[in-house]
Protein backbone atom coordinates (compact mmCIF):
# COMPACT_ATOMS: atom_id res chain seq x y z
CA UNK A 1 0.00 0.00 0.00
CA UNK A 2 1.16 3.60 -0.59
CA UNK A 3 2.23 5.91 2.18
CA UNK A 4 -0.07 8.64 0.86
CA UNK A 5 -3.25 6.72 0.15
CA UNK A 6 -5.12 8.83 2.70
CA UNK A 7 -4.63 11.83 0.39
CA UNK A 8 -6.08 10.22 -2.74
CA UNK A 9 -8.59 12.58 -4.31
CA UNK A 10 -7.36 15.57 -2.32
CA UNK A 11 -5.25 17.18 -5.05
CA UNK A 12 -5.01 20.98 -4.94
CA UNK A 13 -8.08 22.40 -6.62
CA UNK A 14 -6.20 25.56 -7.60
CA UNK A 15 -3.97 23.64 -10.04
CA UNK A 16 -6.23 23.34 -13.10
CA UNK A 17 -3.60 23.35 -15.84
CA UNK A 18 -2.18 19.93 -16.76
CA UNK A 19 1.00 18.94 -18.57
CA UNK A 20 2.09 15.67 -20.25
CA UNK A 21 4.45 13.49 -18.25
CA UNK A 22 6.02 10.38 -19.76
CA UNK A 23 7.00 7.63 -17.32
CA UNK A 24 9.68 5.15 -18.40
CA UNK A 25 10.24 2.16 -16.13
CA UNK A 26 13.18 -0.22 -16.43
CA UNK A 27 12.03 -3.46 -14.82
CA UNK A 28 13.46 -6.93 -14.14
CA UNK A 29 12.79 -9.67 -16.67
CA UNK A 30 9.14 -10.76 -16.60
CA UNK A 31 7.31 -13.94 -17.65
CA UNK A 32 5.46 -13.65 -20.97
CA UNK A 33 2.04 -12.04 -20.63
CA UNK A 34 2.90 -10.12 -17.44
CA UNK A 35 1.74 -6.51 -17.37
CA UNK A 36 3.28 -3.54 -15.57
CA UNK A 37 1.10 -0.87 -14.01
CA UNK A 38 1.57 2.63 -12.66
CA UNK A 39 -0.39 3.84 -9.67
CA UNK A 40 -0.29 7.07 -7.77
CA UNK A 41 -2.02 9.91 -6.01
CA UNK A 42 -3.26 11.60 -9.18
CA UNK A 43 -6.58 10.52 -10.66
CA UNK A 44 -4.82 10.00 -14.00
CA UNK A 45 -2.63 7.42 -12.24
CA UNK A 46 -5.59 5.57 -10.77
CA UNK A 47 -5.86 7.32 -7.37
CA UNK A 48 -3.76 4.59 -5.69
CA UNK A 49 -5.62 1.64 -7.15
CA UNK A 50 -3.05 -1.14 -7.40
CA UNK A 51 -3.78 -1.55 -11.11
CA UNK A 52 -3.90 2.17 -11.83
CA UNK A 53 -2.92 2.64 -15.47
CA UNK A 54 -1.34 -0.02 -17.64
CA UNK A 55 2.10 0.72 -19.05
CA UNK A 56 3.11 -0.21 -22.60
CA UNK A 57 5.99 -2.57 -23.29
CA UNK A 58 8.37 -0.65 -25.53
CA UNK A 59 11.35 -3.01 -25.83
CA UNK A 60 13.44 -5.29 -23.65
CA UNK A 61 13.08 -4.20 -20.02
CA UNK A 62 11.53 -0.80 -20.81
CA UNK A 63 7.86 0.01 -20.14
CA UNK A 64 6.34 3.44 -20.81
CA UNK A 65 3.18 5.43 -20.14
CA UNK A 66 2.27 9.07 -20.76
CA UNK A 67 -0.35 10.75 -18.58
CA UNK A 68 -1.35 14.31 -17.83
CA UNK A 69 -0.60 15.67 -14.36
CA UNK A 70 -1.59 18.92 -12.71
CA UNK A 71 1.07 21.53 -13.28
CA UNK A 72 3.19 22.44 -10.23
CA UNK A 73 1.38 19.90 -8.03
CA UNK A 74 3.22 17.22 -6.09
CA UNK A 75 2.34 13.71 -7.25
CA UNK A 76 3.35 10.38 -5.69
CA UNK A 77 3.60 7.14 -7.68
CA UNK A 78 4.78 3.53 -7.71
CA UNK A 79 4.91 0.57 -10.09
CA UNK A 80 3.09 -2.72 -9.56
CA UNK A 81 2.25 -5.89 -11.40
CA UNK A 82 -1.43 -5.20 -10.81
CA UNK A 83 -1.79 -5.80 -7.06
CA UNK A 84 -0.24 -4.60 -3.83
CA UNK A 85 1.07 -8.14 -3.30
CA UNK A 86 3.25 -7.55 -6.40
CA UNK A 87 4.38 -3.98 -5.75
CA UNK A 88 7.94 -2.89 -6.53
CA UNK A 89 10.56 -3.55 -3.82
CA UNK A 90 14.15 -2.55 -3.16
CA UNK A 91 17.02 -4.81 -4.15
CA UNK A 92 17.14 -5.99 -0.52
CA UNK A 93 13.39 -6.77 -0.59
CA UNK A 94 12.53 -3.67 1.44
CA UNK A 95 9.67 -1.23 0.96
CA UNK A 96 10.11 1.40 -1.74
CA UNK A 97 9.10 4.86 -0.53
CA UNK A 98 6.52 6.54 -2.71
CA UNK A 99 8.28 8.12 -5.66
CA UNK A 100 7.45 11.77 -6.26
CA UNK A 101 7.35 14.29 -9.08
CA UNK A 102 6.38 17.93 -9.46
CA UNK A 103 5.41 18.53 -13.08
CA UNK A 104 6.68 22.05 -13.84
CA UNK A 105 6.12 21.39 -17.53
CA UNK A 106 6.21 18.56 -20.10
CA UNK A 107 8.78 16.05 -18.90
CA UNK A 108 10.05 12.47 -19.00
CA UNK A 109 10.72 10.49 -15.83
CA UNK A 110 12.81 7.33 -15.99
CA UNK A 111 13.07 5.03 -12.99
CA UNK A 112 14.31 1.53 -12.26
CA UNK A 113 12.42 -1.25 -10.50
CA UNK A 114 14.91 -3.48 -8.68
CA UNK A 115 12.53 -6.34 -7.93
CA UNK A 116 8.88 -7.20 -7.24
CA UNK A 117 7.17 -8.47 -4.13
CA UNK A 118 6.67 -12.20 -4.65
CA UNK A 119 3.05 -12.25 -3.50
CA UNK A 120 3.70 -14.56 -0.56
CA UNK A 121 3.18 -13.63 3.07
CA UNK A 122 6.31 -13.47 5.21
CA UNK A 123 5.81 -13.35 8.97
CA UNK A 124 7.87 -10.31 10.04
CA UNK A 125 10.25 -10.50 12.97
CA UNK A 126 9.54 -8.38 16.01
CA UNK A 127 11.99 -5.53 16.61
CA UNK A 128 10.66 -4.17 19.90
CA UNK A 129 12.98 -4.19 22.91
CA UNK A 130 12.66 -6.69 25.75
CA UNK A 131 11.56 -3.98 28.19
CA UNK A 132 8.48 -3.18 26.09
CA UNK A 133 5.65 -5.05 27.78
CA UNK A 134 2.11 -5.89 26.69
CA UNK A 135 -0.31 -4.29 29.14
CA UNK A 136 -3.36 -5.92 27.55
CA UNK A 137 -6.52 -4.70 25.80
CA UNK A 138 -8.62 -1.79 27.01
CA UNK A 139 -11.76 0.13 26.15
CA UNK A 140 -14.08 -2.59 24.85
CA UNK A 141 -16.99 -1.55 27.07
CA UNK A 142 -16.54 2.13 26.18
CA UNK A 143 -15.98 1.91 22.43
CA UNK A 144 -16.90 -1.61 21.37
CA UNK A 145 -13.31 -2.24 20.31
CA UNK A 146 -10.19 -3.62 21.97
CA UNK A 147 -7.39 -1.05 22.19
CA UNK A 148 -4.14 -2.92 22.71
CA UNK A 149 -1.59 -1.12 24.89
CA UNK A 150 2.18 -1.59 25.04
CA UNK A 151 4.39 0.03 27.68
CA UNK A 152 8.06 0.90 27.43
CA UNK A 153 9.50 0.69 30.94
CA UNK A 154 12.51 3.01 31.35
CA UNK A 155 15.85 1.23 31.77
CA UNK A 156 16.92 1.21 35.41
CA UNK A 157 13.36 1.40 36.68
CA UNK A 158 13.72 -1.60 39.02
CA UNK A 159 17.08 -0.42 40.36
CA UNK A 160 15.74 3.05 41.21
CA UNK A 161 13.05 2.02 43.64
CA UNK A 162 12.12 5.51 44.83
CA UNK A 163 12.16 7.33 41.48
CA UNK A 164 8.95 8.45 39.74
CA UNK A 165 8.81 9.01 36.00
CA UNK A 166 6.96 11.21 33.49
CA UNK A 167 4.44 9.58 31.18
CA UNK A 168 4.02 9.85 27.40
CA UNK A 169 1.01 8.49 25.51
CA UNK A 170 1.67 7.74 21.85
CA UNK A 171 -1.24 7.14 19.48
CA UNK A 172 -1.19 4.71 16.53
CA UNK A 173 0.57 2.30 18.85
CA UNK A 174 1.18 -0.30 16.12
CA UNK A 175 3.87 1.94 14.66
CA UNK A 176 5.70 2.97 17.80
CA UNK A 177 8.01 0.07 18.74
CA UNK A 178 7.79 -2.82 16.32
CA UNK A 179 8.45 -3.24 12.60
CA UNK A 180 6.37 -6.42 12.70
CA UNK A 181 3.20 -4.41 13.33
CA UNK A 182 4.09 -1.00 11.88
CA UNK A 183 2.58 0.43 8.69
CA UNK A 184 4.73 -0.72 5.76
CA UNK A 185 7.11 -2.23 8.33
CA UNK A 186 8.42 1.23 9.31
CA UNK A 187 8.44 1.58 13.10
CA UNK A 188 9.32 4.77 14.97
CA UNK A 189 11.61 2.76 17.29
CA UNK A 190 10.56 5.03 20.15
CA UNK A 191 12.01 2.61 22.71
CA UNK A 192 15.46 2.74 21.12
CA UNK A 193 15.31 6.51 20.51
CA UNK A 194 14.39 7.04 24.18
CA UNK A 195 17.18 4.81 25.49
CA UNK A 196 19.81 6.43 23.28
CA UNK A 197 18.80 9.91 24.45
CA UNK A 198 18.80 8.82 28.10
CA UNK A 199 22.25 7.26 27.71
CA UNK A 200 23.48 10.51 26.15
CA UNK A 201 21.95 12.45 29.09
CA UNK A 202 19.77 14.46 26.69
CA UNK A 203 16.43 13.52 28.30
CA UNK A 204 15.27 12.24 31.64
CA UNK A 205 13.81 8.71 31.47
CA UNK A 206 10.04 8.41 31.03
CA UNK A 207 7.35 5.83 30.36
CA UNK A 208 6.05 5.43 26.81
CA UNK A 209 2.52 4.07 26.45
CA UNK A 210 1.60 3.04 22.89
CA UNK A 211 -2.14 2.72 22.23
CA UNK A 212 -3.24 0.78 19.14
CA UNK A 213 -5.82 2.46 16.90
CA UNK A 214 -8.01 -0.67 16.25
CA UNK A 215 -8.56 0.49 12.64
CA UNK A 216 -10.97 3.22 13.75
CA UNK A 217 -8.79 6.32 13.34
CA UNK A 218 -11.39 8.40 11.50
CA UNK A 219 -13.78 7.83 14.36
CA UNK A 220 -11.74 7.97 17.57
CA UNK A 221 -8.96 10.38 16.51
CA UNK A 222 -11.19 13.24 15.38
CA UNK A 223 -12.71 16.06 17.45
CA UNK A 224 -15.81 16.74 15.34
CA UNK A 225 -17.63 15.08 12.46
CA UNK A 226 -16.38 15.64 8.93
CA UNK A 227 -19.05 15.83 6.23
CA UNK A 228 -17.12 13.35 4.09
CA UNK A 229 -15.56 10.97 6.61
CA UNK A 230 -17.80 11.12 9.69
CA UNK A 231 -15.94 10.61 12.96
CA UNK A 232 -15.96 12.95 15.93
CA UNK A 233 -15.64 10.47 18.82
CA UNK A 234 -12.36 11.69 20.29
CA UNK A 235 -13.94 12.03 23.74
CA UNK A 236 -14.46 8.25 23.76
CA UNK A 237 -10.72 7.82 23.19
CA UNK A 238 -10.10 10.17 26.11
CA UNK A 239 -12.42 8.08 28.28
CA UNK A 240 -10.49 4.94 27.41
CA UNK A 241 -7.29 6.63 28.57
CA UNK A 242 -8.69 8.22 31.72
CA UNK A 243 -11.01 5.45 32.91
CA UNK A 244 -9.33 2.25 31.72
CA UNK A 245 -5.65 2.70 30.91
CA UNK A 246 -4.31 5.32 33.32
CA UNK A 247 -5.62 3.74 36.54
CA UNK A 248 -3.80 0.51 35.66
CA UNK A 249 -0.61 2.39 34.85
CA UNK A 250 -0.62 4.34 38.08
CA UNK A 251 -1.38 1.23 40.12
CA UNK A 252 1.46 -0.79 38.59
CA UNK A 253 4.16 1.84 38.06
CA UNK A 254 5.72 4.83 39.80
CA UNK A 255 4.52 7.69 37.62
CA UNK A 256 4.78 11.42 38.29
CA UNK A 257 1.47 13.17 39.01
CA UNK A 258 0.35 16.32 37.21
CA UNK A 259 -0.08 17.60 33.64
CA UNK A 260 3.46 18.97 33.55
CA UNK A 261 4.66 15.34 33.63
CA UNK A 262 2.07 13.91 31.23
CA UNK A 263 2.46 14.14 27.45
CA UNK A 264 0.54 12.94 24.41
CA UNK A 265 1.68 12.71 20.81
CA UNK A 266 0.62 11.36 17.45
CA UNK A 267 0.99 11.96 13.72
CA UNK A 268 -1.46 12.77 10.94
CA UNK A 269 -4.93 12.06 12.38
CA UNK A 270 -3.09 10.98 15.53
CA UNK A 271 -1.48 14.42 15.61
CA UNK A 272 -4.90 16.01 15.29
CA UNK A 273 -6.13 13.83 18.16
CA UNK A 274 -3.14 14.69 20.35
CA UNK A 275 -3.68 18.41 19.82
CA UNK A 276 -7.35 18.24 20.77
CA UNK A 277 -6.73 15.97 23.77
CA UNK A 278 -4.39 18.62 25.12
CA UNK A 279 -6.76 21.44 24.19
CA UNK A 280 -9.80 19.81 25.81
CA UNK A 281 -8.05 18.33 28.84
CA UNK A 282 -5.21 20.66 29.85
CA UNK A 283 -5.53 19.44 33.43
CA UNK A 284 -4.46 15.97 32.21
CA UNK A 285 -2.11 16.61 29.26
CA UNK A 286 0.31 19.46 29.84
CA UNK A 287 2.69 18.52 27.01
CA UNK A 288 1.30 18.03 23.50
CA UNK A 289 3.18 17.13 20.31
CA UNK A 290 1.16 17.10 17.09
CA UNK A 291 3.31 15.78 14.24
CA UNK A 292 1.95 16.55 10.76
CA UNK A 293 -1.55 17.06 12.18
CA UNK A 294 -4.48 16.63 9.77
CA UNK A 295 -5.66 20.20 10.10
CA UNK A 296 -7.80 19.85 6.96
CA UNK A 297 -10.31 17.76 8.94
CA UNK A 298 -13.84 19.20 8.97
CA UNK A 299 -12.93 22.17 6.77
CA UNK A 300 -9.99 23.30 8.92
CA UNK A 301 -12.03 23.14 12.11
CA UNK A 302 -8.96 23.29 14.39
CA UNK A 303 -7.54 26.57 13.09
CA UNK A 304 -10.98 28.17 13.15
CA UNK A 305 -11.60 26.94 16.69
CA UNK A 306 -8.36 28.42 18.02
CA UNK A 307 -8.88 31.67 16.11
CA UNK A 308 -12.27 32.25 17.72
CA UNK A 309 -11.33 31.05 21.21
CA UNK A 310 -11.67 33.85 23.78
CA UNK A 311 -10.59 31.96 26.91
CA UNK A 312 -7.39 32.65 28.79
CA UNK A 313 -4.48 30.52 27.56
CA UNK A 314 -4.19 27.07 29.05
CA UNK A 315 -0.90 25.99 30.66
CA UNK A 316 -0.09 23.46 27.93
CA UNK A 317 3.10 23.37 25.90
CA UNK A 318 2.46 22.61 22.21
CA UNK A 319 4.81 21.17 19.60
CA UNK A 320 3.65 21.46 15.99
CA UNK A 321 5.50 20.33 12.89
CA UNK A 322 5.05 19.63 9.20
CA UNK A 323 7.17 18.56 6.24
CA UNK A 324 7.30 20.46 2.98
CA UNK A 325 6.60 17.31 0.93
CA UNK A 326 3.69 15.88 2.92
CA UNK A 327 0.97 15.79 0.27
CA UNK A 328 -0.09 16.72 -3.24
CA UNK A 329 -1.13 20.08 -1.84
CA UNK A 330 2.55 20.97 -1.39
CA UNK A 331 2.87 23.91 1.01
CA UNK A 332 -0.80 24.18 1.99
CA UNK A 333 -0.32 21.96 5.10
CA UNK A 334 2.77 24.00 6.03
CA UNK A 335 0.81 27.25 5.82
CA UNK A 336 -1.96 25.73 7.95
CA UNK A 337 0.34 24.57 10.73
CA UNK A 338 2.22 27.90 10.70
CA UNK A 339 -1.08 29.74 11.02
CA UNK A 340 -2.06 27.55 13.97
CA UNK A 341 1.31 28.13 15.66
CA UNK A 342 1.00 31.90 15.14
CA UNK A 343 -2.51 31.93 16.61
CA UNK A 344 -1.39 29.97 19.66
CA UNK A 345 1.59 32.25 20.23
CA UNK A 346 -0.56 35.38 19.87
CA UNK A 347 -2.91 34.00 22.53
CA UNK A 348 -0.03 33.46 24.95
CA UNK A 349 0.64 29.74 24.55
CA UNK A 350 4.06 28.12 24.78
CA UNK A 351 4.42 26.71 21.27
CA UNK A 352 7.30 25.21 19.28
CA UNK A 353 7.15 24.90 15.49
CA UNK A 354 9.34 22.70 13.30
CA UNK A 355 9.17 22.85 9.49
CA UNK A 356 10.96 19.82 8.03
CA UNK A 357 12.46 20.66 4.64
CA UNK A 358 11.52 17.83 2.23
CA UNK A 359 9.85 15.99 5.12
CA UNK A 360 7.23 13.50 3.95
CA UNK A 361 4.05 12.05 5.41
CA UNK A 362 5.40 8.70 6.58
CA UNK A 363 6.70 6.81 9.59
CA UNK A 364 10.35 7.16 8.58
CA UNK A 365 10.12 10.96 8.59
CA UNK A 366 8.32 11.06 11.94
CA UNK A 367 10.94 8.71 13.39
CA UNK A 368 13.63 11.13 12.20
CA UNK A 369 11.96 14.01 14.08
CA UNK A 370 11.29 11.97 17.22
CA UNK A 371 14.56 12.83 19.03
CA UNK A 372 13.74 16.53 18.68
CA UNK A 373 10.27 15.91 20.09
CA UNK A 374 11.56 13.86 23.03
CA UNK A 375 14.19 16.48 23.89
CA UNK A 376 11.56 19.22 23.73
CA UNK A 377 9.27 17.21 26.02
CA UNK A 378 11.62 15.94 28.69
CA UNK A 379 15.02 17.29 27.78
CA UNK A 380 17.83 17.90 30.23
CA UNK A 381 19.25 20.88 28.34
CA UNK A 382 18.19 24.44 29.32
CA UNK A 383 15.39 25.79 27.20
CA UNK A 384 14.01 22.39 26.28
CA UNK A 385 11.40 22.32 29.04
Amino acid sequence: MPEHKKHAGLEPKSHTETVPVRFEAEVPELPPGTRVWLTGSASTLGGWKAAGVRMEHLAGSLWVKEVRLRKNALCFYKATLGSWERVEKTAADGEVSDREVIARGPMTIRFKVERWADGTHHEPMSTRDAHVMDLGNFGKELTGFDHKVLVHVPPGYDENGDAHYPLLYMLDGQNIFDCATAFLGQAWDADKVHDELVTANKVRPFFIVAIYHCNQRDRFYTPVKDTRFGGGDLDLMASVIFQDIEPVLRERFRIEEGPEFTAVTGSSLGGLAAFHLGWRYPERFGIVAALSPSLWWAHNHTVSMVRHDKAAPKPNRFWLDMGTHESEMLLAPVREVMELADLLAEKGYNVALEIDENGRHNEATWKKRLPLVFEWMFGNRPGRR
